[in-house]
């Protein structure tokens, strides 16, 4: 594998990887800091596999004893994407859950005023 084919291999990459955070973003997958974050990782692959002063590792990984690193790193950054996807979804989750405990407390605090103005006995004492 030549160096200039590894370096259009990552523009793809990090191209793919802005594509596929404002998907999830726009899916509701991750969160605004978790999918800006894999977007500054797109930027930030294309950026280092297109300025010349930036690219002189696509040489060095090009030899036989560095492309299973190279497919290692990229696994690593997969499974590191699901997690973070999972993250997001519990952090919703949990937004919501909260929202709706909250709402469930005004419900119960406006039953027991009504209640107490029926009956005229504070409940909480009882």
């Amino acid at each position: 594998m030549t160096p200039f084919i590894l370096r259009m291999i990552m523009v793809c990459v990090g191209i793919g990887l802005i594509i596929l955070s404002f998907a999830s973003y726009a899916r509701r997958k991750v969160t605004e800091g978790i999918g800006l974050s894999w977007a500054a990782a797109g930027i930030l692959i294309i950026i280092c596999s297109t300025i010349p002063g930036l690219y002189g590792w696509s040489s060095v990984i090009c030899s036989s004893d560095y492309i299973v690193l190279f497919v290692a790193f990229f696994m690593l950054a997969a499974v590191m994407y699901k997690l973070s996807v999972a993250v997001s979804l519990l952090t919703r989750r949990n937004q919501e859950l909260a929202m709706q405990v909250s709402l469930l407390n005004q419900e119960n605090e406006r039953i027991l005023a009504e209640l107490k103005q029926i009956t005229g006995k504070d409940i909480t004492k009882i």
